[in-house]
């Protein structure tokens, strides 16, 4: 009788590894079962190309499954990728994703992500503009290293460590936003290559004797105490296209006209009009990055201007 009980429970752990482990590919996205609801995306041998839409659901042999994952170097070297949109399902993007994703100008990272792994953006040379999501606790090592045309990055207040080499030889970076009150013990290695004088770093108001005080952070070439984004709460029930933007951006769904407002990372007010499901938002004037729209009723949501 124990004979047969233990070739029973040796049969059903074969049979839940075979899950976990079983791969499929629809719509030309390669995808990893974790569990009996959730898969990951993953590499394939045919790097992926062009432009790539990732679904928060996918049907496979019947069952329904939850993209929650990016996987381990699952776009690495896919130098003919041009953008990448990721669903409000991603909770974790797994160490060296988007590796030398040299073609990639800028992506919007869901507010779902909790956790960014280790050189995910790593030689991404040609990003501009990301967001680090707001459930965000640790920037981990050369996440974004090597993102030569990083211009500014924002990071957000639930943030409690950054790796080694995290933003290390981004030389074009020329702002850091960090909305987080006290400073961050950090040494010059998170920031490896850059001149820090010639970057200017904006922190919370009251905070600026803090970081003028505080190791590393105290070389960067001017301290202001500008942030003050705690009026803006993010809702996902509308969105606005396309998004990354280079010239406008509409917002579909619209019942009647609504007088909206937009503000840079500082919280500064650069655009405001009325917008109806009949005309765009004129964004030319923008300089490069990311920005909040906020309606009147209340409802914000942040776009990128590339």
């Amino acid at each position: 009788m124990k004979t047969q009980i233990h070739l029973y429970i040796f049969i059903a752990l074969i049979s839940l590894g075979e899950l976990t482990a079983q791969s499929f590919e629809v719509d030309g996205i390669n995808y990893n079962i974790l569990n009996s609801t959730d898969v990951e995306v993953t590499s394939k041998t045919q790097k992926y190309t062009g432009n790539i839409i990732i679904p928060a659901t996918v049907n496979y042999a019947n069952t329904t499954y939850h993209v929650t994952a990016i996987g381990y170097e699952a776009f690495r070297g896919c130098l003919s990728v041009t953008s990448i949109s990721l669903p409000n399902s991603i909770i974790t993007i797994e160490d060296y994703a988007f590796r030398d994703c040299r073609g990639i100008t800028s992506m919007i990272l869901p507010d779902s992500v909790t956790s960014i792994g280790e050189g995910a953006f790593l030689y991404c040379t040609k990003l501009v503009s990301v967001n680090i999501p707001d459930k965000i606790t640790t920037i981990s090592m050369s996440t974004f290293a090597y993102c030569q045309d990083l211009t500014s990055i924002t990071i957000p207040e639930s943030v409690q460590s950054i790796g080694t080499y995290a933003f290390s030889s981004c030389d074009s970076l020329a702002t850091v936003n960090i909305n987080v009150v006290s400073p961050i013990n950090i040494t010059i290695h998170r920031f490896w290559n850059l001149d820090l004088s010639l970057i200017t770093l904006n922190v919370p108001v009251g905070s600026e004797s803090a970081y003028s005080a505080s190791a590393v952070w105290q070389d960067f070439g001017s301290i202001n105490g500008t942030l003050n984004l705690n009026a803006i709460t993010l809702n996902n029930s509308f969105g606005v296209y396309p998004n990354p933007a280079k010239s406008n951006i509409f917002i579909p769904g619209l019942k009647q006209p609504e007088s909206y407002v937009v503000y840079n990372a500082l919280g500064k007010q650069v655009a405001k009009g009325s917008i109806n499901n009949e005309n765009s938002i004129e964004i030319n004037k923008l300089a490069r990055g990311l920005y909040f729209l906020k309606l009147a009723n209340g409802y914000t949501v942040k776009f990128i201007k590339e």
